[in-house]
């Protein structure tokens, strides 16, 4: 059984892992969020009521 051979395929895995986990993070974390979010004042954050004509 070939899968049990692990010559041909385990330096490529190794390979292909270690590929993934050093270059993958350090692109995640190289992203930039365009907008940082900003608080909101008490008069935004006023809701308006409902209203509630059929009752």
């Amino acid at each position: 059984m070939p899968q049990l051979m692990p010559e041909p395929w385990f330096m490529t895995f190794l390979l292909t892992w270690s590929i993934l986990l050093t270059i993958i993070p350090m692109q995640i974390l190289a992203l930039t969020f365009p907008y940082e979010p900003n608080l909101q004042t008490e008069h935004d954050s006023a809701t308006q009521t409902w209203n509630w004509q059929w009752l």
